[in-house]
């Protein structure tokens, strides 16, 4: 029988009964670390969760963390980890294809790896063992991460290039969030099966959140809000924000929210351009939170040169926020059909398209064109696209 996706706005609160297949979801990330790829793992567990389907989570154990917090699966498995250096919080799992392991995932018709490394090569033993499709999702645009490899970083490329390859091409799918990135793999010499299948927002979120008082947020009433959401590394280009954000002759503030390693030295930029008094770091807020302050700005301002999406483009255009973000092949393709603005990585230019946004008066019809360009990343919609797949995939096996 060909499993479907429910359409519904709220998640069920009981495990589906009899399910019918099970499928195993292996992560080197999930919760309580957050960023992009944690997100949309959660939703698509949130969304397959009431399914027929029955889903295994495999991912690494985080010590004195909640094994089950946020866990919509069927099964979570915590598997023994390490700590990854950078003193960032992500732990690798410990690769060992046991007995126990396997007992656990016995029955199991599909593995779908949501990276390209450590629970990766798990997945890809565990779906050679039993002889059963594997999917590989390419969630993060690896080379924009090789300044961490310090002055190894051309070797580094030049292996990473030729590790994807062999990678991929043990897979019966690769799927990935924009053409942009499906072209970006084929230049790479990637001749695997690859899908374009976006990641989904929780649509939900934003519909219900009522926006902060402005007053609440520390906005004079001549000051403008700006909203960015993104981890503080070095990748996201929050520097660029703040270089534009020093240039304006409107007033304005600036919120951002997430949390990562440069947050002490974004804060000492921000005081060395005498922005301490515009500027608040957040930090981490959750989902309900998030969709609260999307709802309560002006602008949304990306800066990010590292994106294979960015699902937090697509949530601001469907909260009807105007977006300025950096052009990039993957950013043009989310916010096609709206009034964004894709700008070069200058602050001068950054700067310019905040002030044009400040001055363009947004009528209802705008609002509404920004929303249906979100709506498209509807997780229900783009998790849909994903069942497809697995049903494809299953019917085969």
């Amino acid at each position: 029988m060909r499993l479907k996706l429910p359409y519904i706005s709220r998640f069920s609160t009981q495990p589906p009964k009899g399910a019918s297949r099970s499928i195993a979801l292996f992560a080197d990330v999930f919760f309580p670390l957050h960023n992009g790829v944690v997100f949309a793992l959660d939703g698509l567990c949130r969304e397959l969760w009431i399914t027929s389907l029955s889903v295994i989570l495999v991912t690494p154990k985080i010590p004195r963390a909640d094994s089950e917090q946020y866990a919509y699966a069927d099964m979570r498995i915590c598997l023994p980890s390490f700590p990854l250096p950078g003193g960032v919080g992500y732990r690798g799992i410990v690769p060992w294809l046991t007995v126990g392991l396997l007992r656990q995932l016995e029955g199991v018709a599909l593995v779908h790896a949501h990276s390209w490394f450590l629970s990766g090569w798990l997945a890809r033993a565990v779906a050679a063992r039993k002889c059963v499709p594997l999917i590989l999702t390419y969630h993060t645009k690896l080379e924009a991460y090789l300044h961490y490899a310090g002055p190894a970083q051309r070797l580094v490329r030049l292996c990473l290039r030729s590790y994807m390859r062999s990678f991929a091409a043990r897979a019966q799918v690769v799927t990935v969030p924009t053409s942009a990135c499906r072209t970006a793999l084929r230049e790479l010499g990637i001749d695997t099966r690859i899908e374009v299948l976006p990641q989904g927002i929780d649509t939900c979120a934003l519909d219900e959140a009522r926006p902060y008082s402005r007053q609440s947020l520390g906005c004079g009433p001549d000051e403008r809000l700006i909203l960015c959401v993104a981890r503080l590394g070095q990748e996201k280009n929050i520097e660029l924000l703040l270089a534009a954000l020093a240039r304006l002759t409107t007033p304005a503030r600036l919120i951002v929210l997430g949390s990562g390693p440069r947050l002490s030295a974004l804060q000492a930029l921000g005081a060395e351009l005498n922005l301490s008094d515009r500027v608040d770091f957040v930090g981490h807020c959750d989902r309900a939170t998030t969709a609260r302050y999307y709802r309560s700005c002006d602008v949304f301002a990306f800066p990010s040169l590292s994106e294979t999406q960015g699902l937090v483009l697509a949530e601001a255009l469907y909260a009807e926020l105007p977006v300025v973000a950096i052009d990039t092949p993957q950013g043009r393709e989310v916010v096609a059909e709206s009034d964004a603005y894709l700008v070069a990585p200058e602050a001068a230019a950054f700067s310019a398209a905040l002030e044009d946004v400040f001055c363009r008066q947004t009528t209802p019809a705008l609002r509404a064109a920004r929303k249906a360009v979100g709506a498209r990343y509807d997780r229900r919609v783009t998790t849909q696209a994903m069942l497809d797949l697995y049903n494809e995939l299953l019917s085969r096996a």
